[in-house]
């Protein structure tokens, strides 16, 4: 299912020094250690951010209501379709023309053809009522041909081995200029559950497929929808535990919409498979978005592929869905895979997303501690318009604008790859200081904005910025790896703030013309080599200690001219030899900084790299004074 980068394979299959880990042997081959910050899941949206509400996961609760599929041909009523009229044995029901209304709680088992016509139920608001689908086709050309229009809880059961569809026309006819609902082939006023492993299609040809005013869960079965608009809504609540669900809408597949209680409009998903084929987003949800299992495929407008992108200059303006920066108009309607106005959190599942606009986003905070994600994108993988952070989880991204986006960002565990066009991680907030860059060297940057990596292993292979921070940057552990840019209008590194390295392995291989090594105020040693001629893509890095022990090596899939390596086996007055394909360059470790040459250890850079502070460019580079980050939430 996964699409996994082979970059991931090739360009993270280093040859990494027991140095790295304390307690090892020299020479030794060894992965570091992903330090277990565990980031909490569920926390709640910062509800300040643009559009973000604030938000925690819902307790959902079933009864036994929720999964209760059998019935008693004795005591249930049974209802036959057959052309436009419908035979009824039992009671609870009323028949008027071709419509049949149900007015009693009870079970009643659906059979037969309804070639015109209409079921309704309109039952106490406290009575639950099970409709047993066995074997049953409905059809109304001029309104929902299964509505519910009061109950407590409307059940609807797919028998075993049968199957059952519902369509509707293109256009409805409402009882008054007022009125607007139903709106869908399926359409509920209350609590609506699905459940039974029969299968049920529908064909909405008017507007939504399934569509609750209150809650709505999927328990399980085999439910396909071709709407015309939105697939399934479930306002106050959309709960997906298990089945087999295939959407393809016109606009969104899953959606919660409920903008009035803070407590209501979110979904959450624990299981089940589903694939989605949408024109507008995927997944939407008003407030949170909580998977916790199951296995996901989503293709939105067709996918990455049609995001058309072009370069322009230094700018990627792209079809459809620009950053705030640049000056295309944006297109009105939203294509993202997931998309939640609050927390968008991810614990574990499976996913498969191919996106024109963003894969993941949230206009509050976004969490990742568990699950494989493969993504393609037009836009940005993971965007938050505040924090973003990753503690697990497996994400390879073959495909993006930008990789990681968010305000903070916080990588603690997991494994990432990513492929992006432009900056491969991203700390901005959007605010005019930071979206026009050029920040002046040890201005301090933004200080809403920051990357923390401590654990984890990420590979960046980045057509801008490597890591790009609007304000600071931190590392304490982990394994990062950035092959690019190749354009000297950017760099591996690019931070307006401090960048200070604690422990965990850096390598960054980009162009010189704006690198910047990280500050001095962290307690690992730092090397900056720059070759004076550009070194190929494919181009091996090696870093040796006298003895000729290898304690890094690295194999870029760009072209560079710039190296920034750091480790905690760097020690000050040690030597070393560095070599860049046919280039070997020994040296003694500095305290701090060390810069080479292909002659040799240089003099201090400028800006940071003298006086421990600011962030300045590195000798021999070609560049001008760096620039700072762009990006800006979008909604």
């Amino acid at each position: 299912m996964s699409r996994k980068n082979k970059v991931f394979y090739t360009c993270i299959a280093l040859l990494l020094s027991s140095a790295l880990l304390p307690g090892c042997t020299s020479g030794q081959n060894a992965q570091s250690s992903a330090a277990s910050s565990t980031s909490a899941a569920q926390q709640s949206a910062s509800g300040t951010e643009q559009g973000a509400v604030s938000v925690t996961q819902p307790q959902v609760t079933f009864d036994a209501d929720d999964s209760y599929t059998a019935w008693d041909e004795g005591s249930a009523t049974a209802i036959a379709f057959s052309g436009t009229a419908a035979s009824v044995s039992g009671a609870g029901v009323s028949v008027s023309g071709n419509c049949v209304t149900i007015t009693s709680p009870g079970t009643y088992v659906l059979t037969g053809t309804l070639e015109e016509g209409q079921l309704i139920v309109d039952a106490g608001k406290e009575d639950v009522v099970r409709l047993v689908l066995n074997g049953v086709s409905m059809h109304c050309s001029t309104s929902s041909p299964l509505y519910a229009k009061q109950a407590g809880k409307t059940v609807v059961s797919l028998a075993p081995g049968t199957e059952n569809t519902l369509s509707d026309g293109s256009d409805y006819v409402f009882p008054d200029a007022e009125s607007d609902e139903p709106n869908a082939t399926l359409f509920c006023k209350d609590d609506l559950t699905l459940n039974g492993t029969g299968s049920l299609t529908i064909n909405a040809q008017f507007n939504n497929g399934i569509a609750s005013k209150d809650t709505l869960k999927i328990m399980e079965g085999q439910i396909t929808i071709d709407a015309a608009d939105d697939a399934i809504l479930g306002r106050d609540l959309l709960v997906v535990q298990g089945g087999t669900v295939t959407l393809r809408a016109q606009d969104d597949g899953l959606k919660s919409t409920n903008d009035t209680d803070a407590a209501k409009g979110s979904i959450v998903i624990s299981g089940g498979q589903l694939d989605i084929t949408s024109q507008g987003d995927g997944i939407q949800a008003y407030a949170g978005l909580f998977i916790s299992g199951g296995e996901l495929r989503i293709v939105t407008a067709s996918g990455s592929a049609n995001a058309a992108m072009r370069t322009d200059g230094n700018e990627m303006v792209r079809g459809g869905f620009p950053s705030a920066e640049q000056t295309v108009q944006e297109d009105e309607t939203s294509a993202k895979g997931l998309k939640a106005g609050g927390l968008l959190s991810i614990t574990d599942g499976t996913f498969d997303l191919d996106t024109l606009d963003d894969a993941l986003h949230s206009n509050g905070a976004l969490t990742i501690s568990g699950g494989t994600l493969a993504l393609a994108t037009g836009d940005d993988a993971l965007h938050a318009d505040g924090a973003l952070s990753v503690s697990g989880g497996t994400l390879d991204i073959s495909a993006c604008y930008e990789g990681l986006e968010g305000t903070s960002i916080d990588i603690s565990g997991g494994e990432i790859a990513l492929v992006a066009s432009d900056d491969g991680i991203n700390a901005s907030d959007g605010s005019e200081t930071t979206s026009q860059g050029m920040a002046a060297p040890g201005s301090g940057g933004n200080s809403n904005c920051a990357i923390t990596i401590s654990g984890g292993t990420i590979y960046v292979d980045a057509s801008g910025d490597g890591l790009d921070s609007n304000g600071s940057i931190t590392m304490s552990g982990g394994t990062l790896l950035i092959s690019g840019p190749v354009n000297d209008g950017n760099g591996a590194l690019d931070f307006d703030g401090s960048f200070e390295v604690t422990g965990g392995l850096l390598i960054a291989a980009g162009s010189a013309g704006m690198a910047q090594t990280p500050t001095q105020q962290g307690s690992q040693n730092i090397l900056s080599m720059t070759c004076t001629a550009q070194q190929a893509a494919g181009t091996p890095i090696v870093l040796t200690d006298k003895e000729g022990n290898t304690l890094a090596a690295f194999t870029p899939d760009k072209a560079f001219r710039n190296v920034i390596l750091s480790l905690p086996s760097l020690a000050a007055d040690s030597e070393y030899a560095l070599t860049c394909g046919d280039n070997t360059v020994s040296f003694t470790a500095a305290e701090g900084i060390t810069y080479l040459n292909e002659s040799g250890v240089t003099t201090g850079g400028m800006g940071g790299n003298m006086g421990g502070t600011g962030n300045g460019r590195i000798p021999g580079g070609d560049g001008q004074t760096p620039r700072g980050g762009n990006g800006a939430p979008r909604n």
